[in-house]
């Protein structure tokens, strides 16, 4: 099943229901009707928007349920092709529609793990949020996001590390070691410096480096080469190695 966003559930609204939206007024007086298909559509619409999204507080939520009720209630007791909403329904859209634009159309799972020994609140979301995507490409199948994504985590995870919880002098001997600026290490610096300094374990560098390995492979070159590409093994190692570093750096 597809996943659908706040946004493209707005946007619905706004195409096929255009007169509520833009003039509210001449909607509230004058007689006009709706498919009820469109409004089959938009209940089972609202339906695929993952719970995560549904970023609402308490009152917001009451109302956001209300006004499903409200449309559901509208369908079952009419069976005719067309419907004239009645002000209540025509609330209930225009309610809708601006919880809607409340809702982000990303945000982490609740199973995805949070990062939440990272004290920076704006990367300790952007990598939750991130480690979220992973696990819903996992869901999906979708193993080359999955797999490369999971090496950018981790990736971004090992830069942390090596910026707050490495001595600065062992990370200037690794700069002089690579020859380059920690701000321009990949990840098989960062794997070795974070390593070296005892951030991560031996298993959780040999994990990371598998990791590094699978997402050199969306560069089609270097997977034809290998005569390898993404596939569910790429992408649950990839995954694991991302719970690894969160593990070592708790």
């Amino acid at each position: 099943m597809p996943r659908v966003l706040p946004s493209q559930v707005s946007a619905f609204i706004e195409e096929r229901f255009a007169r509520a939206i833009n003039d509210v007024t001449s909607a509230m007086l004058f007689p006009w009707s709706v498919n009820r298909g469109e409004l089959v559509g938009l209940l089972k619409l609202l339906d695929q928007v993952p719970d995560e999204l549904i970023r609402l507080n308490s009152y917001d939520f009451a109302d956001w349920v209300v006004a499903i009720s409200t449309l559901s209630a509208s369908i079952e007791g009419r069976d005719t092709e067309t419907i004239n909403p009645s002000p209540t329904e025509l609330g209930a859209i225009l309610d809708l529609h601006r919880l809607l634009q409340l809702c982000p159309d990303e945000y982490p799972s609740a199973s995805a793990t949070d990062p939440a020994f990272i004290a920076d609140a704006v990367l300790r979301e952007d990598l939750h949020r991130d480690i979220g995507e992973v696990e819903r490409a996992l869901h999906n199948g979708e193993w080359k996001a999955a797999t490369v994504l999971a090496g950018a985590v981790v990736e971004a995870l090992l830069l942390w590390a090596c910026q707050e919880r490495v001595d600065r002098a062992k990370i200037a001997a690794a700069e002089e070691r690579f020859k380059k600026k920690i701000g321009r290490w990949g990840l098989e610096q960062l794997i070795e410096a974070a390593h070296q300094a005892g951030a991560i374990s031996d298993d959780t560098k040999k994990a990371a480096s598998v990791a590094q390995g699978f997402r050199n492979l969306i560069h089609p070159g270097r997977a034809q080469r290998r005569k390898e590409k993404c596939n569910r093994a790429t992408a649950m190692l990839s995954a694991g190695a991302v719970e690894a570093v969160i593990v070592d750096l708790s």
